[in-house]
Parts: C-alpha cells; structure tokens; sequence
C-alpha cells in the first residue's frame, strides 16, 4: 500500500525536518512520490514515478525551506494502475465554482460500482483518481440542487456521505483538501495517526521518528481541519476494513466474510 502525510497550521511551519522523516519510508514504497504545498492561495505540486529516496530533484528540493500552512505528501506502493506519473498522487481537480481540490490516498477500492463510469474520465488508471473525480461529481449535484455553492459544513456533510458509501469492503484511508479545509478519513486500525504541535496537526500513516505525541486517528469518522483546529467530527460509520491475507478483505460493517 501506499502513505500518506499531511500538516495543517495556523501559522506558516516549515515542513523540511518532517517530510524528510516521512520520505524515508519510501524503502518500502518505491513506486513514486508526491508533494503538494500552498503559498498564498496557490498551490505548489511535484510528482515523480521513481522512489523519493532516488530523487535528485526532491533532495535538492528539500535543502530549501518549504514553509506553509497546508502541505500534503504520498509514497507509492503500486497496487491499481501501473507505475508512471499518471498515477503518482497527488490528484486535483477544479470544480465549477473554481475551487482547487487536491487528494491523496492509500487503500484499494475492492467494490464500487459508482466508479466505473469514472474509467473513461480520468487521467491515469489508478482507483484512488477515481475516487476524486466520484467525490467532485456529489459535490456538484448538491450544489445544483442546492442552486448555490456549498458552505464548509455542507461540504463536509457531502464528503462524510460519499465516505460512507464507499468504505463497505474497501480500504478508504484519505487526505482531501478543499484550498480552505483538509478533510481525513480512516476506516483501517493503526494505519493513520495525527500529532498536534501547537498551532499545528500533523498526519502520517506510520509515525514519524521524531518526539512529537503520535496518536490514532478516530476509526470510521470524518474529520476536518481548519487553520490549525478541528472544526468538524462525522458519525462513526460500521465499516471497518480488516486485512484478511489472501482473502484481500473482511468489512465488520454490513457485510462479513
């Protein structure tokens, strides 16, 4: 599988020491990195289908300061979609209100039939595109029905659903930020964990091999952060992905093996 890392702040932080921590985990996930990061209101994305520990350009990146208040990162382990830049996370999109979204994801999507139609729409192969392109599409039609944008709390109600209905017998770890909110999502045990340091929560898959307070992330719950804060905790959902081995998966939701 793939990890995820992610930072939202208050206040501009520099990212430098902990991304290089997150990036040395790439010995495990060698199938590509990515890295997107906002100064101002406008988005910074690299992406590479090597592994970053074989970057030349992300070690010369890194020596500089990246300093922001939103930053999210993703090492690759090819599962869906063949190794190339196409597939490399981040993904982003721009909806019809021009609003930036920008996704990272780990886990694989077993069972989904509201993505097919998505086969011929995106850009790479991978399900985690897919995924993104689904989110966007209920975004829109609440808003159509709706006959105005979205506020905060409608988008998060959107994006709770659409978690909803895609965890059953899938691996749904994600990070989504919407250039005003960063929305996260795990429904896997131990596999996505946040650290606050201040003004400012961290997210890693694993924990990073630093001092900070490494503690799991609410099981089956959206949450969304804001400038440093959580403004927003979703109802627990039953659908809880357990890896099974050759079996692939097990829900301990609605549907069991």
């Amino acid at each position: 599988m793939c990890e995820l890392y992610a930072v939202n702040s208050r206040e501009p932080v520099f990212l430098n020491d902990t991304l290089k921590l997150f990036y040395q985990h790439s010995v495990r996930h060698p199938h590509g990195w990515g890295l997107a990061y906002w100064e101002s209101a406008q988005a910074i994305i690299y992406r590479e289908q090597r592994s970053a520990l074989d970057s030349e350009f992300l070690k010369r990146l890194l020596e500089q300061p990246i300093c922001s208040r939103i930053g999210l990162a993703h090492i690759r382990f090819a599962t869906v979609g063949a190794i190339g830049l196409e597939n490399c996370h981040p993904f982003t999109r721009i909806d019809s209100d021009g609003r930036e979204w920008t996704l990272i994801h780990n886990g694989t999507i077993f069972s989904g039939i509201q993505l097919i139609p998505y086969e011929e729409k995106q850009n790479g192969k991978t399900d985690s595109e897919r995924v993104l392109l689904y989110l966007l599409d209920c975004m829109e039609q609440t808003a159509r029905e709706k006959g105005a944008p979205l506020n905060a709390g409608e988008r998060s109600a959107v994006i709770e659903q659409v978690v909803r209905d895609l965890s059953p017998r899938n691996k749904l770890n994600l990070l989504l930020y919407d250039s005003e909110q960063l929305y996260v999502h795990t429904n896997m045990k131990d596999t996505l964990f946040r650290a606050q340091q201040g003004e400012a929560y961290f997210f890693s898959t694993t924990p990073l091999e630093n001092d900070f307070d490494w503690k799991c992330l609410p099981l089956n719950t959206l949450q969304t952060y804001q400038n440093g804060a959580l403004t927003y905790t979703g109802t627990p959902h039953p659908h809880e992905f357990i890896s099974a081995g050759s079996i692939g998966f097990q829900d301990i939701g609605d549907f069991q093996i």
